[in-house]
């Protein structure tokens, strides 16, 4: 396992603890809502269709719902490698919610990601960026190393 996985599986795990010990439930996504949740994303072709997701699934959208979180993390990383053309679209809606930033850098702590998609996807970040999107960038290259 590498380090990153690792340093997810602690967060996960610190996160849990949290919110049990704050009374607060793990998830709320059914197992019913899960196997539907992670059939749509692993459909997912666009930025904007990551971001609708991201948006109406909220309550399967944890790493908790473990076959879902690997959807997400599936198309996300997929997207960065083999789509970049499109990371207009990324910026633009990272620009205007913050927390589908934090998500997007998240997914791509994810052990089950190739390490040759996340070469892709540093290599494009330092090679590839856009004017305007230094900043984006570099949170992308730092979160796949």
């Amino acid at each position: 396992m590498r380090i990153r996985g690792y340093l997810s599986l602690a967060a996960a795990s610190v996160a849990a603890a949290g919110a049990v010990a704050a009374g607060e439930p793990l998830s709320t996504c059914t197992p019913a809502e899960s196997v539907h949740v992670e059939s749509s994303v692993a459909r997912l072709r666009d930025w904007q269709g990551v971001y609708h997701a991201y948006r109406i699934n909220q309550s399967c959208n944890g790493e908790n719902v473990v076959e879902v979180w690997g959807a997400y993390s599936q198309v996300i990383s997929n997207l960065l490698a083999k789509d970049w053309k499109n990371i207009d679209q990324l910026s633009r809606l990272t620009r205007k919610d913050a927390a589908f930033e934090t998500f997007v850098l998240t997914h791509l702590s994810d052990e089950t990601i190739p390490e040759d998609v996340l070469a892709k996807i540093r290599l494009h970040a330092s090679r590839e960026c856009n004017a305007g999107q230094e900043a984006l960038c570099a949170k992308l290259s730092k979160a796949s190393e």
